[in-house]
Order: C-alpha cells, then sequence, then structure tokens
C-alpha cells in the first residue's frame, strides 16, 4: 500500500483545503450544527481528522447545499449525491476524499487523497495510517 508519509501540520499541507463528500448517516439533532459534526460516516470523520491534524481548510460536498465550509450550520437532511458534481468548486487547491462518482469534474488543481479502487473500509484504514504522516503528490510541495 502507498504511503503519503507527513509530518502532523506539514508546512504545504497547512491552509490548503480538504473537500469531502457528505455521509448518509447524520446526527440526530433538532437544529443547526456545523457541518462538520453533523455527518457520522466513519470515512468522513477520520477525513475531518486528517484536515485538523494537517491545519487543512475542511470544504464538504453537501447533497443539499453543494459546497460549504465544515463549521457552517446546517440541519440535517434527506437528500443524496446522485452523480458528479457539475457547479463551481471552491477557490484554492488541495485534496479530496470521495468517490470519482462525485468529484469526477474535479479541476486539476484538487487530487484524490485515497486511491482509487478501495472499498470504504480500506478508504478508512488507509485515512488511518495517514493521519501521522503524508507527503503531498508531486506538484503540491
Amino acid at each position: 500500500m502507498r504511503s503519503l508519509g507527513v509530518t502532523p501540520g506539514h508546512r504545504t499541507l497547512r491552509g490548503r483545503l480538504l473537500l469531502v463528500a457528505c455521509s448518509a448517516r447524520k446526527r440526530a439533532v433538532r437544529g443547526p450544527v456545523p457541518a462538520r459534526d453533523l455527518y457520522l460516516g466513519t470515512v468522513f470523520r477520520l477525513a475531518v481528522r486528517f484536515a485538523d491534524r494537517h491545519g487543512m481548510r475542511l470544504v464538504i460536498l453537501s447533497a443539499k447545499y453543494g459546497f460549504i465550509d465544515g463549521l457552517r450550520r446546517i440541519a440535517p437532511y434527506d437528500q443524496t449525491l446522485r452523480g458528479p458534481y457539475d457547479g463551481p468548486y471552491p477557490d484554492g487547491e488541495g485534496f479530496y476524499v470521495g468517490s470519482d462518482r462525485y468529484f469526477g469534474n474535479a479541476p486539476p488543481r484538487f487530487r484524490r487523497l485515497i486511491p482509487r479502487g478501495l472499498r470504504i473500509g480500506e478508504q478508512a484504514a488507509f485515512l488511518k495510517r495517514q493521519l501521522a504522516r503524508f507527503t503531498p503528490p508531486e506538484g503540491f510541495a
């Protein structure tokens, strides 16, 4: 399995964006909460930890709202991502966590963080290994 290898807070990641797809599982809350706290999917939760560990800005691809800042307060909803997001992407550059089914139209300034072809459990295991080390792909130094 390939290693991405960085120290926490690596300067090349600080301030970069980490785009992550929302998850179907959500907290049972009555009112709005920060989006980063609403979704309960395992890969989503690990992506939040990864962004926090490396000083990255978390941006969520929400089935209801499109791209939203992880700190934006939203209420639970019952919608599902259906296909590639074809709206505008946030300014900046970084990585994405999620299927090409959702990020298939991502501009080249956003790169896949998790290798293609991994099942959900394998994606989670990959992110767990990367939480303490990460080397950005070529071109992101």
